[in-house]
């Protein structure tokens, strides 16, 4: 229980990291938002004042190994990430896509974080991801909330209902389904069970 190190990650605006996923060598790949100029963010000056997706990778130490920054049209975060089946990972978020309103927002990198591809998910209002698992056979797993009817919702029940989508492994959507009743259901994590890797 001894502290082995501690590491202190960005500028002089604000950071937030949300989940990781730990490798065999002990290094780490990291999710979350910033929205410094300086410092371990370096969003563009252009876009102070936004939030744009981070991604990091840590070695065994705490060093930075390297760091991607990604947003959708507007201002954007990671919410989670997870493994990709060929070595990559894949992290899911929202991102703003008009005024307030946001939509699911997923990147896919390669191992050196390089981008794979990049896409949003959602309809004409509030629709944001939580949690990304790998799924059996290929492709991925994503849950959150919508409160939108219409584009690749369909379904909706209430105010705000569950969310689940599946895409594939190019970002395709497969399916999506609307869960909830007449109020506000959303979701936040997920396992997978141990047969569906």
């Amino acid at each position: 229980g001894n502290i082995l190190w501690t590491k202190l990650l960005g500028g002089s605006g604000v950071e937030v990291l949300f989940n990781m996923v730990v490798l065999p060598d002990t290094s780490c790949v990291i999710a979350g938002y910033t929205s410094s100029i300086d410092g371990d963010g370096g969003v563009p000056a252009a876009a102070t004042g936004s939030t744009q997706g981070w991604i990091l990778k840590l070695d065994r130490n705490g060093n930075i190994v390297w760091k991607r920054l990604f947003t959708g049209p507007g201002s954007g975060n990671f919410f989670d990430i997870t493994p990709s089946h060929d070595g990559g990972f894949v992290a899911a978020g929202n991102s703003t896509i008009a005024g307030t309103i946001t939509d699911f927002f997923m990147v896919k990198v390669d191992a050196n974080g390089g981008l794979v591809w990049q896409k949003s998910y959602g309809g004409p209002a509030q629709d944001g991801a939580r949690t990304v698992r790998r799924a059996t056979g290929g492709g991925y797993i994503v849950a959150g909330n919508t409160q939108s009817s219409g584009g690749d919702v369909t379904g909706l029940h209430g105010k705000t209902d569950a969310w689940i989508i599946r895409i594939n492994e190019a970002g395709d959507l497969v399916w999506q389904k609307c869960i909830g009743g007449s109020e506000t259901e959303s979701m936040w994590e997920m396992q997978s069970r141990p047969n569906d890797e």
